[in-house]
């Protein structure tokens, strides 16, 4: 009680102070001022500080003034509801009291005030009360006094004392008039304990922990929002990309109002340019530049017929434009449409279901074979073996409704062909012979990649052979023979090694040579250069087509010697270098190509003997035909009376000498038998009698002699008539009569 009593006894004597403050003070209201403009102010101070050495609170209060610092005073009832304790205000100018007793000033501080902290250490020293004390009464600086425990590391607060001796000097009184009173605040107006913070230990691992934690949720946060961000860019990039229309110019070619559905009928005129859609666009953008030149540029064009059809079909069908199989059957019935006003489809033997709205494209008529072949193919067993499994085949394919084969063989296709054609890449065979094609083979040509056959033969007009057909690696066989073809002959053809049949045969202004590379074309079954004009030598590496089964050069301009190689190709059925310049004798391992059934090398310049080997060939069934080498000498070989099966032997136009052999009595199935032309001898053998022979030429052999047996003078045999030996006569029985010739018989005089 006497504790609490001091307390207040001292409030008192701090109340007094202040009311003899506020007469003094130049601005005054409910006990608080503010320094406005940096006038003088009067600031009224409470602080609150615990004795550390006895326990006990102490309140002090004093006066000073403040020229330099804006401070704001709040009222009693706004000190009251801030914090508790100890709280500085601006010094308040008062005047001096001598009479007043030593009273403590307390300010606090934070630790990190340590710059004033050391000045203040400099400027006092402790007394034997540890009270601290001015160094000097007459310094200016502050005198401070530090209280508390300094040797705890935990001791974050420090409190700096100035003290005032009772009855001072004027510099004294001058620093205890700028010091400020520190008023004792009420127990009953501070909050209790229990209602302040509490302070929480710290744990620095804990606090590391959840640092880490607030990272790595950071982190995660970044790089999903990262993510989400790369995933909606890309979203919008795709849609725009897809949504975008590919063409927005405006398009010459509005929608139609023709919804009947026609087939092989005069189409639509094309209209002229006129207001656009973006679905024209987007469909001209599926279409080459240079058929969308033709269709804007001219409205007669079958690509501009075929466009206007287009739009028509899709009117009347069921697209969907964001679909690429939709996309691919647009392009296909347009390319087919094209074809069709290229070539006069109105004209077509049969067109039927042709440009036919309601029907698929699919089932428009075509072929029901495909047609690769030539005159020659009835003799080779096997020709068409490759493309068997394809004769009736539909023409596409089951789950795509895209194109496979597209047959129109000599069906009055009278026109060109249309690069659009070749937009049909999903083609495997093609075939448009005998019919009346001309123009050019577009280089768009290489576009077809899964091309397996292609035939345009038959008078075409095509002009040279683009060197991009070298692309099509998936070629077997390639038809363009009976044309009117010119220029060189690709050598990227000779590439193509999973060829197995090359018909290039009538083509007299196609050039070109037989290269070494011709020994990689190991599938290669037919080859046939017939009438071209063709030069060099015959490369022995033609004897590596293992697989070969025909191999035609007629009429063209080799020269040289045959290769011996060629007995290698065991499997050949027809070999024929007729009408060229080769020379040199006749290798015997010819003999070995035993599967041979037409060997003819007439109209050469061969020499030398006619191989007995070639009695081994005894598969030769329709000709061997060895006339007019004129350089061929020596005997007949007896060995070629083996050949019982052959229907025509023609030597006619040599050198031969001798005479005829009588084992020609065993030529069981021969038909025609020439020997005319060269130096024979002797007595005909009465063993031809017995023969079923049709013709039989003896003239021009003026050493022959004896008399025609009477059998052979009407020949009874009949011509068996081919593509190949049309009959065309004269048959029967020719021998010269007189003329010095001592053959006679048959009408004619042996005088």
């Amino acid at each position: 009680m006497k504790d609490e009593k001091d307390d207040f006894d001292i409030l008192d004597v701090v109340a007094a102070r202040l009311n003899d403050h506020s007469n003094h003070s130049s601005v005054a209201t409910n006990g608080t001022s503010s320094h406005l403009d940096g006038q003088d102010v009067d600031v009224e101070a409470q602080t609150t500080t615990r004795n550390l050495t006895n326990g006990s609170d102490t309140t002090s209060g004093a006066r000073s003034t403040s020229t330099s610092t804006d401070a704001t005073i709040l009222p009693v009832a706004a000190r009251q509801e801030s914090l508790p304790g100890a709280y500085a205000i601006a010094p308040t100018p008062v005047e001096a009291d001598s009479s007043d007793d030593l009273l403590p000033v307390v300010q606090q501080t934070s630790d990190n005030s340590s710059n004033s902290i050391a000045q203040d250490e400099e400027a006092a020293i402790p007394d034997k009360n540890d009270e601290w004390v001015p160094r000097d009464s007459t310094s200016t600086s502050t005198d401070t006094t530090r209280t508390g425990d300094f040797d705890s590391p935990d001791n974050t607060t420090s409190t700096t004392a100035f003290s005032l001796p009772v009855g001072g000097t004027s510099e004294t009184t001058n620093r205890q008039s700028s010091l400020v009173e520190a008023v004792l605040v009420p127990e009953d107006t501070l909050q209790s304990a229990a209602d302040l913070p509490q302070a929480q230990d710290f744990d620095a691992a804990e606090s590391a922990r959840r640092r880490a934690r607030r990272d790595k949720q950071f982190q995660t946060k970044v790089f999903s929002v990262s993510c989400l961000v790369l995933i909606v860019i890309v979203v919008i990039l795709v849609a725009v990309v897809v949504l975008t229309p590919g063409n927005n110019e405006e398009s010459s070619y509005p929608h139609s109002t023709n919804h009947d559905d026609f087939s092989a009928t005069t189409p639509t005129r094309a209209p002229s340019p006129a207001a656009s859609t973006t679905l024209h666009g987007s469909i001209l953008d599926l279409l080459p530049q240079c058929t969308v030149r033709s269709i804007e540029e001219d409205p007669e064009s079958p690509q501009a017929q075929a466009f206007q059809w287009l739009w028509d079909d899709i009117e009347q069908g069921d697209y969907l434009y964001d679909s690429s199989e939709e996309e691919g059957q647009m392009i296909q019935r347009f390319a087919l449409a094209t074809l069709y006003f290229a070539t006069n489809g109105d004209l077509w033997t049969t067109n039927s279901n042709w440009l036919n709205h309601s029907v698929h494209e699919c089932d428009w008529f075509q072929q029901s074979s495909f047609s690769l072949r030539d005159k020659r193919s009835k003799f080779i067993s096997g020709y068409f073996e490759e493309f068997k499994n394809i004769s009736g085949a539909p023409s596409c394919h089951n789950h795509s409704g895209l194109y496979q084969h597209l047959w129109l063989d000599q069906n009055n296709l009278v026109g060109s062909i249309p690069e659009e054609l070749f937009l049909l890449t999903s083609l495997e065979t093609l075939s448009i012979g005998r019919n009346r094609i001309e123009g050019t083979i577009s280089t768009r040509v290489g576009q077809l990649t899964q091309l397996e056959g292609l035939v345009i033969n038959g008078h075409a007009k095509v002009g040279t052979i683009p060197t991009e057909i070298g692309l099509l690696t998936k070629m077997r066989g390639l038809g363009l023979n009976t044309n009117e073809l010119e220029g060189i002959f690709p050598t990227e053809l000779w590439k193509l090694t999973n060829l197995q049949t090359i018909l290039f045969g009538e083509n007299p202004n196609l050039k070109g040579s037989i290269p070494s590379e011709i020994a990689l074309m190991t599938n290669l079954r037919w080859l046939n250069m017939d009438s071209t004009h063709f030069s060099g030598t015959m490369p022995s590496e033609l004897g590596l087509l293992q697989k070969a089964e025909l191999i035609v050069f007629v009429a063209n301009r080799l020269s040289g010697s045959l290769p011996t190689e060629l007995g290698l190709l065991s499997g050949v059925g027809m070999f024929s270098v007729s009408q060229n310049q080769h020379s040199g004798t006749l290798p015997s391992e010819l003999g070995l190509m035993t599967s041979l059934t037409i060997l003819s090398l007439r109209d050469n310049q061969f020499s030398g003997e006619i191989p007995s080997e070639f009695g081994l060939l005894t598969s030769l069934s329709d000709f061997l035909n060895l006339q007019n080498n004129q350089l061929l000498s020596g005997t007949i070989p007896t060995q070629l009376g083996l050949l019982t099966k052959l229907h025509e032997l023609e030597i006619q136009g040599n050198v031969l000498s001798g005479q005829v052999p009588s084992e020609f009595g065993q030529l069981a199935s021969i038909g025609k038998l020439n020997v005319a032309n060269n130096s024979l001898t002797g007595v005909l053998p009465s063993e031809l009698a017995e023969l079923q022979l049709h013709t039989l030429k003896l003239e021009g052999n003026v050493g022959l002699s004896g008399i025609v047996p009477e059998a052979l003078c009407s020949l009874n045999g009949s011509c068996i008539a081919t593509i190949i030996n049309p009959c065309e006569g004269p048959y029967g029985l020719s021998f010269d009569c007189g003329k010095g010739s001592t053959l006679c018989g048959c009408g004619c005089s042996c005088g």
